[in-house]
């Protein structure tokens, strides 16, 4: 079960009128809707997050536009809160990690991740250079604050795997939530926390600026992936709804992944300089060469055409059963790739 859901509550009831309505600016530019005909709505887990980057891209081209739909994206920084926004009615569709359709699945609820991003997660547990000394593994960080962005996101469930594998609980630590990219960036440079899981760009910023930074487990290597998930693939950002929402609005959800997938297949075709281009001041921090060296290095973890890589949800499944107990999961059943263009 997703956990933090009153906290998910909370903050989508502070930003309820920006996420009801379509009109309505989010973060930045890239927050905007385009003209079209057929509206909806993606709450976003952190527009800055790497894994995101196909959106805006979309949006920046003017893809949905050229599809005839209004989307907006919606920031929410966290998994957990799109979750909650787009179960709740607020946003049509939640642009997150795909465990969330498991957690789903196994609440009795249907939801359908109908397009696939990325296929690997790129969290990096962090260690605040004040710290590094005294911090060499999860094993050391045993009675001290961890950040992770919201209760039940993806952050929370890999540090209770991380626990799990260094015979730990998470009675063994303290939780606090930090948000994703800038408001986590600051919660490891004000001391909150002993550790912390960040994304890029965040990350790569946070350790240019904070010599002698460590890194615990890093998930952009094969040696983290394998470290943290075992075996199978990974599918990490897609897009999904409630099931029923995707079979009445199948041709709006048509359109919206035309519109990504050109945007895949652009990236694919231009330097990392071309799309940084592409995406406002806003989501790139301040060192723009910092961002496109990092958004370089990212580039491989995204799909060509938006489908559900083959056993892409092996590492998943492990992740749920170590860290929620599950045991029961049929994964095949919380995806699609029949919305893709062929």
């Amino acid at each position: 079960m997703v956990k933090g859901i009153a906290v998910a509550v909370t903050v989508v009831g502070l930003l309820g009128i920006t996420a009801c309505n379509p009109a309505a600016k989010g973060h930045g530019d890239a927050a905007g809707s385009d003209s079209g005909g057929d509206d909806v709505i993606i709450a976003v887990a952190g527009l800055s997050n790497l894994h995101n980057v196909p959106l805006v891209v979309a949006r920046s081209l003017g893809y949905y536009k050229d599809e005839g739909v209004n989307v907006q994206l919606q920031d929410l920084q966290a998994g957990s809160r799109a979750l909650q926004a787009m179960m709740s009615g607020s946003a049509q569709a939640a642009a997150s990690f795909y465990d969330h359709t498991l957690d789903m699945q196994h609440d009795g609820k249907n939801v359908t991740s109908w397009v696939t991003l990325s296929t690997s997660p790129g969290a990096v547990l962090v260690v605040p250079p004040k710290h590094a000394r005294e911090i060499d593994s999860v094993k050391d960080l045993k009675g001290h604050p961890i950040g992770v962005s919201a209760p039940g996101s993806a952050e929370d469930q890999y540090m209770a795997v991380a626990l799990n594998r260094a015979g730990m609980s998470e009675a063994d630590i303290g939780k606090i939530s930090i948000g994703t990219g800038s408001s986590a960036v600051a919660a490891l440079e004000k001391g909150k926390v002993y550790a912390a899981w960040m994304f890029e760009p965040a990350f790569s910023q946070f350790a240019a600026r904070n010599p002698g930074t460590k890194t615990i487990i890093d998930t952009r290597t094969a040696k983290g992936m394998q470290d943290l998930f075992g075996s199978g693939g990974y599918a990490a950002e897609t897009l999904y709804s409630k099931t029923e929402w995707l079979d009445a609005h199948g041709a709006q959800a048509k359109k919206v992944n035309v519109a990504i997938v050109r945007a895949l297949k652009w990236m694919a075709s231009h330097s990392a300089k071309q799309i940084a281009s592409k995406i406002p001041a806003d989501l790139k921090g301040k060192d723009s060469a910092a961002y496109v060296r990092v958004l370089h290095d990212t580039l491989p973890i995204f799909t060509k055409d938006g489908a559900m890589p083959k056993n892409g949800y092996k590492g998943n499944v492990q992740l749920l059963k170590i860290a929620e107990g599950y045991t029961n999961l049929k994964p095949k059943k919380t995806f699609t790739n029949d919305y893709l263009p062929h």
